[in-house]
């Protein structure tokens, strides 16, 4: 699987994807529960040791308004990657970034906005060099 970021194809090395309300007991979704879940998803991308995790914001769908607070859910599906594309110092041996993303199903097919909002990116800005 590869992704394009700023014209540049980067090859997936690590996948994850787990449903976001998979561990939520009880509750409708809002504001802090998406919050805590993207927030988590981020910290997750930050293990994978390929820099500052790069998030595509998630569009969030309304449920409606229930007493004072609208309530909103996120995709079904959050998304964790570690890719590796060319370097951006011509001495470095390659360059990996750390991605996160929401999206409506279990996938190797990014979604087009998401694809969209990466192509938009500069490699240079979310990816760091690798050196051996």
């Amino acid at each position: 699987m590869q992704v394009k970021v700023g014209g540049k194809h980067a090859q997936v090395l690590h996948l994850e994807q787990r449903h976001v309300y998979a561990d939520v007991i009880e509750g409708v979704p809002n504001a802090d529960i998406n919050q805590g879940i993207v927030d988590e998803a981020v910290e997750r991308a930050a293990r994978l040791g390929a820099g500052e995790p790069h998030l595509v914001p998630p569009r969030e769908r309304s449920l409606g308004s229930f007493g004072d607070e609208e309530k909103r859910s996120l995709p079904p599906i959050a998304c964790i990657a570690r890719v590796r594309g060319a370097p951006i110092d011509a001495a470095a041996d390659h360059a990996e970034a750390s991605l996160v993303w929401f999206q409506d199903e279990v996938s190797t097919t990014l979604p087009e906005d998401v694809a969209a909002a990466l192509d938009a990116k500069r490699w240079s800005d979310i990816a760091q060099d690798v050196f051996w």
